[in-house]
């Protein structure tokens, strides 16, 4: 169990990285609101998220054979779609924009449905629960294991966006720029990494 909290936390933190509208949304209303922004929002991603688990186990249970009879296949493919998900993030171009501090403080209740609504509508996230889910089903997991796992990741996504939001406060316009780009350079590689090691797995499986 522990082993699943660790690698759940994790891909959560994984995923709170990536350079998208939620995270710049982060960046954008943390500089004025701090960690309360990073609390809203994070708030309005959690509840996407734990719509698209909800469904990711829906969609599990009702293959649950289908992927236990073809586990190699569920590894090359969630493999491929995390290796695919890192190498068009890492060579996709982001400019950097300029974000300044408001003394105007946001709406947070607003900040709850802009975090819900920026995640809800990104379908990327959904087939990222999908993929992982169903390579949790190939590796055995329990049902407490999964549990475990999905938990630690929204809990790791909660923590990593209010850190966001916090620092974005305090370091200002330093946020921009190299360090942005930076991180997701770093993330998307991480990302590669793991669908390249998912893939090599699925394929000794065929020889073992």
């Amino acid at each position: 169990m522990f082993e699943a909290f660790g690698l759940g936390f994790s891909y959560g933190i994984g995923l709170s990285l990536m350079l998208g509208t939620v995270f710049f949304a982060l960046i954008k209303f943390g500089l004025s609101n701090g960690y309360k922004a990073g609390l809203a929002i994070a708030a309005g991603v959690i509840a996407s998220d734990i719509l698209f688990i909800l469904l990711a186990f829906w969609f599990t249970n009702r293959s649950n054979e289908l992927i236990q009879a073809n586990q190699q296949w569920v590894l090359l493919f969630g493999g491929i779609f995390i290796l695919l998900f890192g190498l068009i993030g890492f060579f996709t171009r982001i400019e950097p924009k300029e974000y300044k501090a408001s003394s105007h403080q946001a709406n947070l209740l607003k900040l709850v449905a802009l975090g819900f609504t920026l995640n809800v509508t990104n379908p990327v996230n959904f087939f990222a629960w999908v993929a992982i889910q169903s390579i949790l089903v190939t590796k055995a997991y329990s049902d407490v294991m999964q549990i475990s796992f999905l938990m630690a990741s929204l809990m790791a996504i909660g923590m990593v966006e209010v850190s966001i939001a916090s620092i974005s406060k305090k370091a200002g316009t330093k946020m921009n720029g190299s360090i942005l780009y930076n991180i997701n350079k770093g993330i998307q590689v991480l990302f590669a990494l793991i669908g390249l090691y998912l893939i090599v797995t699925a394929i000794l499986h065929w020889y073992t």
